[in-house]
């Protein structure tokens, strides 16, 4: 670990913004150039509102060396990019989205439907769609073109292509970016390294396999009710208050048909988020990028309230204690 990486990552400030913050008198126009100045956009995007609430999101941005985390919520709406939007005349930028909530759909050139969970590589250098039909959140990575090609000699070989829930590098790669959030990396002890080579890794092997798979696919249609539920806890189990109002509320459903839904394929709300809960603590104790976190943090941050109870869960799900499986991990690694 470098001294000079840990002091320059813990100096760096995330910057939030939210439509809340503005004047009521704004307008959808001084809006989305505010939204553009907050995510570090070139050119403002064109807002076309599909909600009775208006234009209404909030971000949350952290700039560190070549790479942007950025963390987007909001409401139903379109956003049109303009090509360089994402980045400077002078080059090429990258951004990896992730689909944190609920479906919605990107036009690259050609639309594609990603469901919570999937993600796709975009460039600057085209016009670049986004229609949200519901309350969204997306995390992104943006990236320059420099430190991409590092990784990845030829980008466009990736750049469009969906990064589904079903691939198995591409599954991790967006799992790992949508449990990034700015304010979480930005007090974190991960140096900045470990945090590029990590990302940078993730993309290459997820490159490789998507050059395995055809070039086009059809567009899929929205997952069922079920796999939307299951997929969400997944998404929000480091939520330490999530609830099943909370996912009825973001899918736009009654509790009682979540849990009827739940019901019909013997699966019960509270049983599915400590499995969720149990599954991420295990990913964060068995990977070295969380060795300078104590068991008890690590069980904070997969939504445990209580340490008994996290000790509890991990033994009954995996035969072991957190610091058990850790040490045992570390074992096997070495």
């Amino acid at each position: 670990m470098q001294t000079s990486d840990m002091q320059e990552f813990r100096a760096a400030t995330v910057h939030r913004w939210s439509t809340d913050d503005l004047p009521a008198t704004s307008t959808t126009e001084t809006s989305a150039a505010s939204f553009a100045t907050a995510i570090a956009l070139n050119r403002a995007p064109q807002i076309e509102t599909i909600s009775h609430g208006g234009f209404r999101v909030a971000t949350e941005r952290l700039d560190i060396g070549p790479l942007s985390i950025i963390r987007q919520s909001g409401s139903a709406h379109r956003e049109i990019h303009p090509a360089i939007g994402f980045g400077g005349p002078e080059s090429v930028q990258y951004s990896l989205m992730v689909n944190v909530q609920s479906g919605w759909t990107i036009g690259w050139p050609e639309p594609v439907f990603l469901h919570a969970g999937e993600g796709i590589l975009l460039d600057s250098a085209a016009d670049i769609v986004m229609g949200f039909p519901d309350n969204h959140e997306i995390s992104i990575i943006r990236f320059t073109e420099a430190w991409l090609r590092g990784w990845l000699p030829v980008p466009a070989d990736m750049v469009g292509r969906p990064i589904r829930a079903d691939h198995n590098w591409g599954r991790s790669l967006t799992s790992f970016v949508g449990l990034l959030r700015p304010a979480m990396v930005g007090r974190s002890a991960v140096p900045i390294n470990a945090l590029l080579d990590q990302v940078g890794s993730l993309l290459a092997l997820t490159a490789f396999e998507l050059q395995q798979l055809p070039m086009r696919e059809p567009m899929r249609e929205p997952i069922d009710l079920t796999q939307r539920i299951l997929v969400l806890i997944v998404q929000r189990c480091a939520e330490t208050d999530l609830c099943a109002d909370d996912i009825a509320q973001a899918l736009s459903v009654s509790t009682r048909t979540l849990h009827r839904v739940l019901a019909k394929s013997d699966a019960a709300f509270g049983a599915l988020l400590i499995t969720a809960r149990a599954r991420a603590a295990q990913r964060m104790l068995e990977s070295p990028l969380f060795n300078k976190f104590t068991t008890e943090q690590i069980g904070h941050r997969a939504g445990f309230k209580d340490q008994s109870h996290f000790i509890r869960t991990m033994r009954d799900k995996f035969g072991a204690t957190p610091t058990n499986m850790r040490r045992s991990s570390q074992d096997h690694t070495t």
